[in-house]
């Protein structure tokens, strides 16, 4: 009688067991592909900008959950210039062709850089992907001080 007992709790701890796995399977394989960049994505609009000017680049993409999306921006020239992070909020499924700003800080240096979008899309508590841009190259001038 004792056996029949053990038999079944013991049935029941695999079962328990197999649902568990298959449950973190799912965690970390769904969705596949949340967000497509496209080539030109970050693409920026003009060669020069001024201290205190807002670089506007070229967002392109499609968004094929309803996931949140973090963006961390940086000006990039050989020392990484962190900027405050946005939250990207695409809809989903829409392809966007709008043109997103970013202020240049006065206390940029002048030189030749380029802008990096670090985009984290957070799927669950287990996983998250992130996708990396790097804009073409442009120049800041300070303006201020050519007048």
């Amino acid at each position: 009688m004792g056996n029949k007992y053990w038999y079944y709790f013991s049935l029941m701890t695999l079962s328990m067991a197999f649902i568990v796995i298959l449950y973190f399977a799912y965690l970390l394989l769904w969705p596949y592909n949340p967000l497509v960049q496209y080539k030109d994505h970050g693409a920026i609009l003009k060669s020069e900008y001024c201290k205190g000017d807002s670089v506007a680049f070229k967002v392109h993409l499609k968004k094929n959950t309803d996931l949140s999306v973090e963006v961390h921006p940086a000006f990039v020239d050989g020392i990484i210039y962190q900027m405050p992070s946005f939250n990207g909020d695409y809809k989903h499924g829409e392809l966007n062709f709008w043109n997103h700003s970013i202020v240049i800080p006065e206390a940029l240096p002048e030189g030749k850089y380029y802008l990096t979008t670090t985009a984290v899309v957070y799927i669950n508590y287990l996983r998250n992907i992130t996708y990396f841009n790097k804009s073409t190259p442009f120049t800041i001038i300070d303006c201020k001080r050519k007048n």
